[in-house]
């Protein structure tokens, strides 16, 4: 079972590593090791395995007697805001991100902070391991309600976010957990056609996983024949990104990031800016330039 725990989430293929027990006793391990009394909010994707196994790790949570709050089906980031909007502690996420549809998994947080192999997965493991679960008594036992988070989000996103010039925009969804991503643009101004909007866990038209070049061909040709400003591609929960130029060709994730940093860096002067291993030299120069730190 070792190799579930991974370094950053848990992550099986379902019904081979990954089935509705092992999903409730990760819940159990889960709700063992948080503090008493937090909350949990638990959001999952479009694969088809995921209701089973949201429905599994929050009766484990539960039945350590903390309260669980389900948002639905909903891109990843939106959980973690859903965390600090709603004061929430701690929040599992139902994924397998941008692999092929017969994977799901967990991604775990608590304080705002993803769980690591290091910073919480090893503790999960061990507790799943020996069982050592801390079941609550009858009149202890959590509570699972549902709550929609997506207008509340909306709302948010608007007052941060202003789009001066009325952009053509093409998104693809990938069949995940983006679709509603059109109806975000199309409030702020913007003409959109939403391509894969649908949530299917079959992932019928690609795997959804904009880094790959392959995966994006469709929505270079839409681009280009709708004589769009940009295209935006999804992976399946929503943590991934991927775009496209007005031309049709696809836009180096360094390049859109210095984006990102020179308008971070004006709203917020002298921010820390962290990036992965895969972040080249050119990355730090333009943060130095711009009087940023790392």
């Amino acid at each position: 079972m070792k190799w579930i725990f991974r370094a950053y989430d848990i992550r099986g293929v379902y019904g081979k590593d990954l089935t509705p027990d092992i999903a409730l006793n990760i819940g159990l391990a889960f709700g063992s090791i948080i503090e008493d009394d937090i909350e949990v909010v638990v959001g999952w994707d479009s694969r088809l395995s995921s209701l089973t196994l949201k429905s599994c790790i929050s009766a484990g949570i539960a039945a350590t007697g903390h309260n669980c709050v389900e948002i639905g089906l909903v891109p990843t980031p939106l959980l973690y805001f859903s965390t600090i909007h709603y004061g929430v502690k701690a929040g599992v996420m139902v994924t397998a991100s941008h692999n092929p549809p017969e994977y799901n998994g967990f991604k775990l947080c608590k304080g705002g902070v993803s769980y690591s192999y290091e910073t919480g997965i090893k503790n999960i493991e061990e507790v799943f391991n020996t069982k050592s679960f801390k079941i609550a008594s009858w009149d202890k036992i959590g509570s699972i309600k549902n709550q929609n988070i997506i207008s509340d989000y909306f709302e948010h996103l608007k007052k941060i976010i202003k789009i001066e010039k009325r952009l053509k925009v093409i998104i693809d969804a990938g069949n995940g957990t983006c679709g509603f991503a059109g109806k975000i643009f199309e409030e702020m101004g913007c003409k959109v056609k939403v391509l894969f909007g649908e949530p299917d866990g079959r992932f019928p038209n690609h795997i959804p996983d904009p880094l790959k070049s392959e995966t994006l061909k469709v929505l270079c040709e839409e681009v280009v024949k709708e004589k769009a400003d940009v295209g935006i591609a999804f992976d399946g929960d929503g943590d991934r990104v991927g775009f496209v130029d007005e031309s049709g060709r696809i836009v180096e994730g360094d390049l859109v990031f210095m984006l990102f940093i020179e308008e971070i860096l004006k709203r917020y002067p002298n921010s820390k800016i962290i990036f992965n291993v895969l972040g080249s030299k050119s990355l730090l120069e333009v943060i130095n330039m711009l009087k940023g730190n790392h």
